[in-house]
C-alpha cells in the first residue's frame, strides 16, 4: 500500500475512491471498502482509501473526540483489507474552507481521476458540509464516475457508530467492541524505555507510550497479545499509572507483561490486541503483595490460553 500526504502533488488514474473520516473502522465502513474492491477488480481500478488528517473535531470543534483508532492505526487497518493507496488530506480551517463543488472537481476528478465512489449514504463534506449524496450524483456524468452511496450498517437492530464504540471501549466492553468492529480493539505505538521495575520482580514489560488522542480502556489489567517482530505473542497489559510504583505519575501508559519472552525490542513498533478485563488498577502496599496479584493474574492468562506450561511453547498465535 501506497500512503499519500503530499496533496499538491497528487496525480492518479483509474481509481475507485473510499471518501470518510472513518473514526474507527468498524463493520459499517468495512462494507465500503469491501465494495470499493469488488468494483476496482471488476473494473480493474485501483482503490483509494480517503481520510482526514488531523480528525476535523480537533481543528473545528472546542471538544476534540479521543480516537478508535489513530492514523498509523487506520494505515495498518488500510493495509489489511487490501488498499493500493491510503490518502491523508490534510484537515486545516484552510482546506475546510473548500467548497464541496470545487473539492470534487479538483481532487475527486482532476488529481485523483476517481471512476468510482463509495461513500456512506449520510456523508458529507466541503464547506458547511454541502458535500453530500445528491452532490455527488448531480456531477457524475460530467466527470465520468459511477457513485455507489451505502446504507448503514446495523447490529442488533441499531446502527453500528463510532460513538457506540467508544463507549464500549471506555467501559472495557470489549465483546461488544468485536462484535461492531469486526476486530479487536488494539493500540500501535513504539517501545520505550520505562522505569524497569518489572524486570527486578521477575515480570518485565513492554512499554507504549499512546498517542495522546487515542481513546484508551478504562484504567486495569487485561489478558492481551502483542504483534512484535512478526510474531504474535500473549500477554497481560495494564493500562493506568502504576500507583504502586510511582505515585507522581499522572499520564496513561500501556505496559505489557509479554509471557515467555526475553528480548529487547526498545524502538519496536508492535500492536497491542485487547481480550478480556481481568481487574481494575490497584494499590499494594508492598512490591511483594504486587508480585502475588502478578502471579495470580499470569494463571489467568495461562488458563484463558490453555498454555501448556511443560512445552513452554514461544505463544506463536494468530487470533
Amino acid at each position: 500500500m501506497i500512503i499519500i500526504t503530499d496533496i499538491d502533488s497528487l496525480h492518479l488514474k483509474n481509481t475507485v475512491v473510499v471518501l470518510g473520516n472513518f473514526d474507527g473502522i468498524h463493520k459499517g465502513h468495512l462494507t465500503l471498502l469491501h465494495k470499493a474492491k469488488e468494483i476496482a477488480e471488476s473494473q480493474n481500478l485501483k482503490t483509494v482509501f480517503f481520510t482526514f488528517y488531523p480528525h476535523p473535531t480537533h481543528v473545528l470543534a472546542p471538544n476534540e473526540v479521543k480516537l478508535i483508532n489513530t492514523d498509523l492505526e487506520k494505515q495498518y487497518i488500510a493495509e489489511v483489507e487490501g488498499m493500493d493507496y491510503y490518502l491523508r488530506f490534510p484537515f486545516t480551517t484552510k482546506t475546510a474552507s473548500i467548497n464541496a463543488e470545487n473539492f470534487i472537481y479538483k481532487f475527486l476528478h482532476q488529481q485523483i481521476d476517481a471512476k468510482a465512489i463509495v461513500i456512506g449514504e449520510d456523508y458529507s463534506f466541503g464547506k458547511g458540509r454541502r458535500g453530500n449524496v445528491n452532490m455527488l450524483q448531480y456531477f457524475e456524468d460530467e466527470y465520468g464516475y459511477k457513485l455507489y452511496p451505502m446504507k448503514k450498517l446495523k447490529h442488533k437492530g441499531e446502527i453500528i457508530s463510532s460513538t457506540w464504540i467508544r463507549k464500549a471501549i471506555i467501559n472495557a466492553d470489549l465483546n461488544t467492541v468485536y462484535e461492531l468492529m469486526g476486530r479487536d480493539y488494539f493500540v500501535s505505538g513504539e517501545i520505550v524505555h520505562g522505569a524497569q521495575i518489572g524486570r527486578t520482580i521477575g515480570f518485565p514489560t513492554a512499554n507504549i507510550k499512546p498517542n495522546i488522542h487515542k481513546q484508551l480502556p478504562k484504567k486495569g489489567v487485561y489478558i492481551t497479545t502483542i504483534d512484535v517482530k512478526g510474531k504474535t505473542y500473549y500477554g497481560l497489559t495494564n493500562v493506568g499509572t502504576k500507583p504502586t510504583i510511582n505515585v507522581t505519575l499522572t499520564e496513561v501508559i500501556v505496559e505489557t507483561y509479554i509471557y515467555d519472552f526475553d528480548e529487547m525490542i526498545y524502538g519496536e513498533q508492535v500492536n497491542v490486541k485487547f481480550y478480556k478485563y481481568l481487574r481494575d488498577e490497584d494499590v499494594f502496599k508492598t512490591l511483594d503483595d504486587l508480585i502475588v496479584q502478578m502471579k495470580l493474574d499470569e494463571l489467568e492468562l495461562i488458563r484463558y490460553a490453555k498454555i501448556d506450561m511443560n512445552k513452554k511453547a514461544k505463544l506463536l498465535f494468530t487470533p
